[in-house]
């Protein structure tokens, strides 16, 4: 394929600008646009971008000409998609990112990170643990690393030797199916773009498709310790300290370290480089300030809300949960499994001298045809049943006004957590300056 010019539809988006600035390391011009492009809401990726070389432009079909040598989509992407309709019209080939990626690796070494949760933080981690063990890895993420930030670099790639890669593979589309990594982790398995059949299907043929080494499973850990600061615990006989909290970041460690050594990487250095990750974003990512443990985290499914939870809960008296739903259809079809991971919080709160509530936004609308027949305040009600106090909130100054109403006390945490709506950070850093002024 001549290296000449593609176009990433929804560029601004994790998976998408990871394609974008891997493209242009690849050699390729790259295009763009997004349809939050020129507005208000405008992700600060799009600038970063920009300033890397890709030229950003409205989602109307306009930035495709005849010198166009792919467009590249995600599964989000819908057929009527003015740039989708503007390639069929001028005979581009549309691919799908994962397509597209795979014939950027061609047929070089390729390590995978796969699983329902904690894909990004164990694809950062391995590509951490290569890099500070002597290794240059090129690494394609779903979540942004700040070491790798800078203000021509999203975070999301780091940009290394194209003789080995590590990626995040995507399982909710199927995606992961278009590679054929020499080995790869599968961190966990449960039911969330599918049910638990489907699941067990898609990855057990994922397995077969690996050309070496495919591990997975929970592995053990002993002496675990936890803070709202990070933990430690020994695995594999190697003793870990990580900067990060929870048991289920214990678990990432483990996957990291497991996938790190199938390339002759030993337990006690890779626990070494760990010591000094320095984290994900929007995965427990603590925001500045001490008055209040703010926590930004981009949970979406009951597995990962169950995981965020039980990492602050046994340290968190008071915890102020915000959460907006990615879309309809999760909702719909996971309902009574939210009502279980939040479920969490009220049983927390039944214990003497806790108090914990859940502040509930709008389902994330992304458009498009998806149906509206659900909404989160169906969600409330199930949850009001428990005990749990429970409110619907429609917008984030409600939700900053409500916390600064003496609801957020000095020493309390606050955790927001959801996917795809790039405000919840900026949220979240807004409760953390609001509570630092006021308690100051």
């Amino acid at each position: 394929m001549d290296k000449q010019k593609v176009h990433v539809v929804g560029i601004a988006g994790n998976g998408m600008c990871a394609v974008a600035e891997a493209s242009l390391a690849c050699g390729y011009v790259v295009t763009g646009s997004d349809r939050l492009w020129g507005t208000e809401s405008q992700p600060a990726v799009l600038a970063t971008l920009a300033r890397a070389g890709c030229q950003v432009a409205p989602q109307d079909g306009s930035a495709i000409t005849s010198s166009t040598t792919a467009v590249v989509i995600s599964t989000a992407i819908e057929e009527d998609n003015p740039d989708i309709q503007s390639a069929h019209k001028q005979g581009v080939p549309v691919y799908h990112r994962a397509k597209w990626l795979a014939s950027l690796i061609g047929s070089n070494p390729l390590l995978g990170v796969a699983g329902t949760s904690g894909k990004s933080t164990v694809t950062a981690m391995v590509g951490w643990i290569l890099q500070q063990t002597g290794h240059d890895p090129f690494v394609i993420n779903g979540a942004s690393v700040a070491a790798w930030e800078s203000a021509k670099h999203t975070g999301h790639v780091r940009l290394g030797a194209q003789d080995m890669w590590v990626l995040e593979l995507d399982e909710s589309d199927r995606s992961l199916l278009a590679f054929s990594p020499l080995h790869a982790v599968i961190t966990n398995q449960s039911a969330d773009h599918f049910t638990d059949v489907e699941t067990k299907q898609l990855f057990q043929a994922f397995e077969q498709q690996v050309r070496g080494e495919c591990v997975s499973g929970a592995w053990e850990l002993s002496s675990f310790e936890g803070t709202l600061s990070g933990c430690q615990f020994f695995a594999k006989g190697v003793h870990y300290a990580l900067p990060m909290i929870g048991r289920h970041n214990a678990q990432n460690a483990i996957a990291a370290s497991v996938l790190a050594s199938c390339v002759g990487v030993p337990f006690e250095a890779a626990a070494e480089a760990l010591r000094s990750f320095p984290g994900v974003r929007r995965r427990l990512e603590r925001c500045k300030g001490d008055r209040v443990h703010v926590f930004d985290d981009y949970s979406h499914n009951p597995a990962k809300i169950t995981a965020a939870l039980d990492a602050i809960l046994p340290f968190a008296r008071n915890l102020t949960v915000i959460w907006r739903p990615h879309g309809y259809g999760p909702l719909r079809k996971m309902m009574s499994q939210f009502e279980v991971a939040f479920g969490r919080l009220a049983d927390s709160s039944a214990q003497v001298g806790h108090h914990h509530r859940l502040l509930l936004l709008p389902v994330y609308d992304m458009g498009g045809t998806a149906t509206r027949d659900v909404q989160s305040g169906d969600l409330a009600e199930r949850l009001r049943s428990t005990g749990l106090e429970t409110h619907c909130l429609a917008t984030y100054d409600e939700v900053v006004l409500y916390c600064n109403q003496k609801h957020v006390q000095e020493g309390d945490a606050v955790l927001v957590m959801g996917a795809r709506d790039p405000s919840l950070t900026r949220l979240a850093c807004e409760i953390a300056k609001e509570h630092e002024k006021r308690f100051a």
